[in-house]
């Protein structure tokens, strides 16, 4: 189980890398999350905490390639148009300092990353987790208020109504969420209003720093920092 946490994030971040590498991918980013999170002293530790079955979504058995972070990989590369401010990384690029000479389909999986832990702390990657939210019940992977889901992305049409029932309309919301939020903060990343309480610098979950920095430590990013 230790593995599976982030396996999806691993396999569909890079797909050049071969699947031996994989591994040391998922134990790098795991172990970086928890060093991070033990220096903030807390205890919620990524690589230890058990995904419920129906994760088996973002993976194949057989080869580790993440069904839906290959849709965020595709969503992205096809439609760059409408992804010019997660194209361009705004303040992602103080944290990700390859990402500007990354690839589209290399900034694409960086997205996978940034949303695959979203909905990791957000739901426990959990399509069906819910909760009592201030306009109604959180819903899926992004706690997501079903029902109102439309109103998200500054009414731009991107989310469908009673889209957090769905796992890639989703996932589609959630990437023009971001998408809305860099165009209106100037491209910053982790912001006081961001939708996800985890990436609001002050936020209540205190997770926002523990994944700038995790992000800042990871090899992909930027390979001399380890």
């Amino acid at each position: 189980m230790r593995k599976k946490i982030l396996i999806f994030i691993v396999s569909t971040f890079f797909q050049q890398v071969t699947f031996a590498d994989s591994f040391s991918y998922v134990d790098e980013f795991a172990d970086i999350i928890n060093r991070v999170q033990l220096e903030q002293n807390t205890s919620y530790k990524v690589a230890q905490t058990a995904i419920s079955d129906s994760c088996t979504v973002f993976m194949d058995q057989d080869n580790f390639k993440g069904k839906l972070g290959l849709a965020i990989q595709t969503e992205i590369t096809k439609n760059p148009m409408l992804y010019p401010f997660l194209l361009h990384g705004g303040t992602l690029n103080r944290y990700c300092g390859k990402f500007s000479k990354m690839t589209a389909v290399q900034k694409s999986n960086v997205w996978v990353l940034i949303l695959t832990v979203v909905a990791h702390f957000e739901s426990s990657c959990s399509d069906k987790a819910h909760a009592k939210g201030p306009n109604g019940t959180a819903y899926g992977y992004y706690q997501l208020h079903k029902g109102k889901e439309a109103d998200y992305a500054g009414r731009t049409g991107v989310c469908a109504k009673n889209a957090s029932l769905d796992a890639k309309l989703s996932t589609k919301c959630a990437l023009g969420m971001l998408e809305y939020q860099m165009q209106k903060t100037g491209g910053d990343l982790f912001h006081k209003g961001s939708y996800w309480d985890v990436l609001r610098p002050r936020g209540q979950s205190k997770k926002a720093h523990q994944i700038s920095k995790a992000i800042t430590r990871f090899s992909m990013c930027n390979p001399t920092v380890m």
